[in-house]
C-alpha cells in the first residue's frame, strides 16, 4: 500500500510537470472575447479538428511509445464509460502497463464523460475497473477523446514506466491538444527574469449553440541574480504580476547557480502574448522592479 501511495505521487507529479492536473469547460459571454472564440469555433468545425483512434495512436507511437493492440482488455470486467468501449493498448512487452483510448464524436460528450470521472459529492463515479484498489488510474482529455493510462500493478512500477508516462504526457498536452509555449524575458539592475507560460485550449459550440471554451497551462518562472556575490544575497522576497493576477514566494538563499524558480499551474486565465509581468525583487534593503515580455 505504501509503494502504491509512492508510485501515485510520482505519476500525480509527473502529470501536474508535464500536462497538468485538469480542465474546465466554461460558456463564453464576454462580448470581446466572443469574437475571437467565433473565429476559433470556426477553424475547429472547417478544419475538422476531432482527433480518430489513429490520430491518438500516432501521435503516442511518435513519442516513442511501443504499442500493442489488446483483445481483451487484460480481462477487466468493464471497460465502458459513457456509452464508449476503448481501444485497449499494452506498453512493450515487458510492461504490464495499458492506455485505453476512448472515442467520442464531440467535444461536448467528451467533455461530459470526462467531468463524470472522479468523486462527486462523496460518490465515486468512475468506472469499476478504476476503482480497482490495487491499480493506478490516470485519465486525460484530449479534444474529442478521452485517453486512460492504466498500471495494474504499482508494485512493479520501474523507471521504465516512468519514462513511458513522460512520453505519454508529452503526447496527450504538445500533439493531441496541440500545447503552445509563451516565452517572456526581461532584466533589472541586478537581476534577470525569464517566464514560461505553457498552455491548450479549444473552443467549441454545443448542442445549445453556446460557445465553450476548455484549457490549461502552467507557468514556469526564474530569477537569477547578476550582481556580485550571490553568496550573500540572503533572503529574497519576489513577485510576479500581470492584470490577471500575481504570484510571490520568499525563499532563503539563492540556489548554487544563483536562480530563484517559481511554478504554478491552473486552468482559468492565462497571459497572452500581449500582456507584460511586472517584476519585483527585494533583498538585503533593496528592491530591483523591471517588466518582463513576450520574446518573438
Amino acid at each position: 500500500m505504501i509503494f502504491k501511495k509512492i508510485v501515485v505521487v510520482m505519476l500525480m507529479l509527473l502529470t501536474v510537470t508535464l500536462y497538468g492536473c485538469g480542465t474546465t469547460s466554461n460558456p463564453v459571454d464576454k462580448g470581446t472575447e466572443i469574437q475571437r472564440e467565433e473565429k476559433n469555433v470556426s477553424m475547429i468545425q472547417k478544419d475538422g479538428k476531432i482527433l480518430s483512434l489513429e490520430d491518438v495512436v500516432a501521435a503516442l507511437e511518435e513519442e516513442g511509445i511501443a504499442l500493442s493492440k489488446s483483445n481483451d482488455g487484460n480481462n477487466h470486467s468493464n471497460l465502458v464509460w459513457s456509452g464508449q468501449t476503448p481501444t485497449v493498448y499494452t506498453v512493450a512487452e515487458e510492461l504490464r502497463d495499458e492506455i485505453f483510448i476512448y472515442i467520442f464524436d464531440s467535444f461536448e460528450s467528451r467533455e461530459k464523460a470526462y467531468s463524470g470521472w472522479g468523486v462527486i459529492w462523496g460518490r465515486d463515479k468512475r468506472p469499476e475497473f478504476a476503482k480497482r484498489k490495487s491499480a493506478v488510474v490516470r485519465a486525460f482529455p484530449a479534444k474529442n477523446a478521452l485517453v486512460v493510462y492504466y498500471l495494474e500493478r504499482p508494485e512493479e512500477y520501474t523507471s521504465e514506466s516512468g519514462s513511458v508516462f513522460k512520453k505519454f504526457s508529452r503526447a496527450l498536452f504538445w500533439k493531441l491538444n496541440e500545447g503552445k509555449e509563451i516565452v517572456f524575458k526581461g532584466e533589472g539592475t541586478h537581476w534577470k527574469g525569464l517566464m514560461s507560460v505553457k498552455y491548450y485550449e479549444h473552443f467549441w459550440k454545443d448542442k445549445a449553440g453556446v460557445i465553450q471554451h476548455e484549457s490549461y497551462h502552467f507557468q514556469n518562472g526564474q530569477l537569477k541574480y547578476t550582481g556580485q556575490d550571490s553568496d550573500g544575497v540572503g533572503s529574497v522576497k519576489y513577485k510576479f504580476e500581470t492584470e490577471l493576477g500575481s504570484s510571490s514566494g520568499t525563499v532563503g538563499k539563492l540556489d548554487k547557480d544563483g536562480i530563484i524558480k517559481s511554478s504554478g499551474s491552473g486552468n482559468g486565465a492565462r497571459p497572452s502574448a500581449e500582456d507584460t509581468y511586472s517584476v519585483t525583487v527585494e533583498w538585503n534593503g533593496q528592491d530591483d522592479v523591471f517588466k518582463l515580455q513576450a520574446t518573438p
